[in-house]
């Protein structure tokens, strides 16, 4: 199983991360308050290990805009590793 988990606030994304985390399935939160140099390692790690990973975006940002976000992440992190 991988999933990808969006929280309402940053607080909730490290909390649903430990709950996974505790049950046996590693998991990372990742937000802004996440150093800087933890986040650039986060997406390279998420796709090459981790099953769960958990967010928090701004309410006014559409799901539609996440998933966007997410995938040029994705694309980038791709192409980093090459």
């Amino acid at each position: 199983m991988r999933a990808l988990g969006f929280c309402v606030d940053v607080r909730h994304a490290e909390l649903m991360a430990e709950r996974f985390r505790q049950r046996g399935i590693e998991a990372l939160a990742v937000s802004g308050e996440t150093p800087a140099e933890e986040r650039r390692g986060a997406l390279p790690k998420a796709i090459a290990h981790l099953r769960t990973a958990i967010t928090f975006e701004p309410k006014n940002v559409s799901f539609r805009q996440k998933l966007d976000r997410l995938e040029q992440q994705l694309k980038a992190a791709k192409s980093a590793s090459k």
